[in-house]
């Protein structure tokens, strides 16, 4: 817990969020601590030997309680917490290796043929590209993120309950609608970045956002200076947010939870202390600051409304009972967003703005309801794909003719498309992700970190390759014929997709070191070589 609070969030921040009783909570211990130290030795003895009774009593019942029903219950619910927090111990301050030293040491050897690294120094031909044609005036941008919504939810009617997001469905059918898209990570703060740069996030627990020199470009850069370009969000953004990046690029306008001046919804849950701005007035000023924007202008609003726990915007936005469970309260928030996501169109479309408007509406990663484990719940703890799917869709009449994705996208390939369809230039090899107006699709495999500490690859045959970093374990579905993930495979059948993984991997995060070292020295990017295009009408 201790590692995970600091792990994004800075110090100064935590402190605004401690209250006086949590103080309180905190100093207990070390009160205790005192007492015990400062009592009589007789009665010191006499504490240490029943402790040490009761502990190896504990755990001798959480030794015996193991039996087939609790083989699949995550050690953390299973065991003693004194046994728990031993063998965890153990296993993370004696015995582990840093990732990245795993990583080195299962790559090595002779090398796959397969190589996915992007190298900086090279720049090979572009594909061939059915491209849109040439516009007369400049794109605008309005980028929709929706925290925390997973594909599988949006439009369920499952349990006979209404569709969730009604409006959502109907510009899905009038843009390109990537019905099997995937995040980069299960965490917000890498999703996001590969989301903005095109670029896979370092494959261990760093984000590289929030490194002082993060400058590799993001989506305003390639616009240019002219663009008007802004932020908001309801949000804390140094909880989630990859800041120094945005800031480093010239992101100067950022309107959060920091600045904004809404009414707050807060909550108290035995998971944390969540609060955030009233998503709907935010959305309010979101409106407005379009209606002040200058074209060509990229408005990005991040939302929270579906991040836990889940916060209650009363009946007008219940589209299933308030009965107190937490798919609930997450189905009608979706609803929430979904009338937001039509107040922008609409106002949009009001201003004589939405036919000179790119829409691009995401998640930044999926939500999970327990499925798999008891403790899957949220996004972080596992990279089952109700963690890793997230709707994307792209909305422009005049780019995005009417179409749906079957194979399996993500969101390093959402920068490159833009880029496409608005015809900016850009070196072939600048990105992780390949733009999906290319003729023929190169499609490598994609790849995802996982929080628990896990990296993955899907292939082109819905083969997904996963491998714990923790566990020194590897596992694989057949998403083809187990869609719901529930016949684990043995690796050792996907040999050359498991080597490709860990040399990926193996290599990237120094590659992306690097080619942020040559952008701050002022190199700039290879110079791209001829590219053939084709145009459609």
């Amino acid at each position: 817990m201790i590692k995970e609070t600091f792990s994004d969030i800075s110090f100064i921040e935590t402190l605004k969020l401690i209250e006086i009783r949590d103080y309180l909570f905190l100093l207990f211990p070390f009160t205790l601590f005192w007492l015990v130290l400062q009592s009589p030795l007789s009665l010191r003895i006499w504490m240490a030997r029943v402790s040490i009774v009761l502990v190896i009593f504990l755990s001798s019942l959480s030794i015996l309680a193991v039996d087939d029903r609790t083989k699949n219950v995550p050690d953390e619910v299973r065991l003693n917490p004194a046994l728990f927090l031993l063998s965890d111990a153990a296993e993370n301050v004696f015995f582990k290796h840093s990732s990245e030293d795993r990583i080195s040491n299962i790559a090595k050897g002779n090398k796959s043929d397969i190589q996915f690294s992007r190298p900086i120094e090279s720049s090979p031909m572009e594909p061939a590209k059915f491209l849109p044609a040439q516009s007369n005036h400049p794109w605008n941008i309005v980028f929709f993120i929706m925290e925390s919504v997973g594909t599988r939810y949006i439009f369920d009617t499952g349990n006979g309950n209404p569709m969730p997001m009604p409006f959502l469905y109907k510009i899905s059918k009038e843009g390109w609608y990537l019905k099997k898209h995937y995040t980069t990570s299960n965490v917000s703060t890498k999703a996001i970045f590969s989301l903005f740069s095109g670029l896979y996030d370092f494959f261990n627990r760093e984000t590289f956002g929030t490194r002082p020199d993060a400058e590799v470009p993001a989506i305003y850069n390639w616009l240019g200076e002219g663009t008007d370009s802004f932020l908001v969000t309801p949000s804390s953004i140094s909880w989630y947010f990859q800041t120094k990046f945005v800031k480093n690029n010239g992101l100067r306008e950022i309107h959060s939870y920091e600045n904004l001046k809404f009414k707050i919804k807060e909550e108290f849950h035995s998971l944390g202390h969540y609060i955030a701005r009233d998503e709907i007035q935010t959305v309010d000023f979101f409106i407005q600051r379009l209606s002040k924007a200058r074209e060509p202008f990229l408005g990005i609003y991040i939302s929270f409304a579906a991040h836990f726990p889940y916060f209650d915007y009363g009946e007008d936005y219940r589209i299933m009972e308030d009965d107190g469970r937490l798919i609930s309260r997450y189905y009608n928030n979706l609803n929430l967003l979904d009338h937001m996501i039509k107040r922008i169109y609409d106002h949009l479309q009001e201003k004589g703005l939405l036919e000179r408007t790119i829409l691009v509406i995401m998640g930044d990663h999926g939500q999970a309801f327990g499925q798999h484990h008891p403790n899957n719940f949220m996004h972080y703890r596992y990279s089952y794909n109700e963690n890793l799917e997230t709707p994307a869709i792209l909305c422009q009449p005049a780019l995005f003719k009417p179409k749906v994705f079957r194979f399996p996208t993500n969101h390093v390939d959402i920068l490159p498309t833009l880029l496409d369809a608005m015809r900016i230039s850009y070196p072939p090899m600048a990105f992780d992700g390949e733009s999906l107006f290319s003729q023929k699709l190169r499609r490598k495999p994609i790849f995802f970190y996982g929080h628990e500490e896990s990296i993955s690859s899907l292939d082109t045959r819905l083969i997904k390759v996963q491998y714990s970093l923790k566990k020194n374990r590897c596992w694989a579905f057949d998403l083809k014929l187990d869609p719901d993930e529930k016949n684990p495979l043995d690796c050792s059948s996907y040999p050359l997709q498991l080597k490709a993984l860990h040399n990926f991997v193996s290599d990237h995060d120094s590659s992306l070191l690097k080619y942020n070292a040559n952008l701050r020295e002022k190199k700039g990017f290879p110079e791209p070589q001829a590219s053939v295009v084709k145009e459609v009408d």
